[in-house]
Order: structure tokens, then sequence, then C-alpha cells
């Protein structure tokens, strides 16, 4: 049981954290928006995926679009 507590702490550590404020807002860490070139006034889109939810920019959504696209092609 103590190396399941070190795996989720350093786990835990890797990930960026955040918090909700009063309006429903998360703040996206500088980090983050700096690694995935998101800027103010940028659409995101929210997908709610087993008790967790995944934030896509416009961008993904196109690079997921390009890769269906290919693998139908192929």
């Amino acid at each position: 049981m103590n190396g399941k507590r070190i795996n989720i702490i350093e786990l835990l550590d890797k990930l960026f954290k955040s918090k909700l404020d009063d309006r429903g807002r998360i703040y996206i860490p500088k980090p983050v928006r700096e690694r995935l070139f998101i800027k103010p006034g940028d659409k995101m889109y929210i997908k709610i995926e087993e008790g967790s939810f995944l934030v896509l920019t416009t961008k993904a959504i196109k690079k997921r679009l390009e890769k269906r696209h290919q693998s139908y092609n192929n």
C-alpha cells in the first residue's frame, strides 16, 4: 500500500493544479497556456468522459479530425 501512495503522490506532483472560482471558472496555469499557445479569447470545447472532462482547443479538434480522416483513407 505504501508503494501505491508514493506513485499517486508522484502522479499528482506532475499535474497542474487549479481551482474552480465562485462563477464556475477554472484558471488555466500559465505554463499550460504557453505550451498549448492558448490566448485570451480563444474558444475552448469541453467533452465529458467517464466522470471527468477534457478541454479541447480548436487546434486540438482540427488535429483529431485530420487524424481520423487519415485513418479512413488508409
